[in-house]
């Protein structure tokens, strides 16, 4: 179970300060050496500064992963995603809650070059805050990320 707080705050800007919180939880079954299955639910809460605008965000995968190799490893999650989107402002008569159902997915390839340095590259497909532009915004990230010390590769 893990649980996460976030704050985007832009100084002398017209840009939009949000906040969310929440948390992901879920079990897995190893199926051999190899194989891991698991299942995964996610919630987020985010809400904007000044605005009475909220959006509860509910997310549940299916994952898999994969030890390709000693060093090589491969992990992937889809499934729906379902937000909540909470705005006092519409108008008589419509639901104060507007669900919108999408899909979400995060991937991983992880190559292991030591004990203590790695190299991972991956995928995700999901609802982000609006990054001070948007109210709630489905967002596409590739990323890439070097864990370790250059000076130990040397030693």
């Amino acid at each position: 179970m893990v649980g996460n707080y976030n704050v985007l705050h832009f100084y002398d800007s017209n840009l939009i300060n949000s906040s969310a919180a929440g948390f992901q939880t879920g079990f897995g079954y190893e199926r051999s050496r190899r194989d891991t299955f698991a299942f995964v639910y996610r919630f987020n809460d985010l809400w904007y500064n000044a605005m009475p605008i909220r959006i509860r965000d509910n997310v549940m995968e299916g994952a898999y992963q994969r030890q390709i190799a000693e060093r090589l490893l491969f992990q992937i999650g889809a499934g729906p995603e379902i937000s909540f989107i909470q705005d006092p402002n519409l108008p008589a008569g419509t639901l104060p809650s507007n669900p919108r159902v999408s899909w979400a997915v995060d991937s991983l390839i992880r190559y292991q070059l030591r004990r203590d340095v790695s190299m991972n590259a991956g995928y995700n497909h999901f609802l982000s805050s609006g990054s001070g532009v948007f109210l709630g915004a489905i967002t596409d990230r590739v990323f890439g990320v070097w864990i370790g010390s250059f000076l130990a590769l040397g030693s």
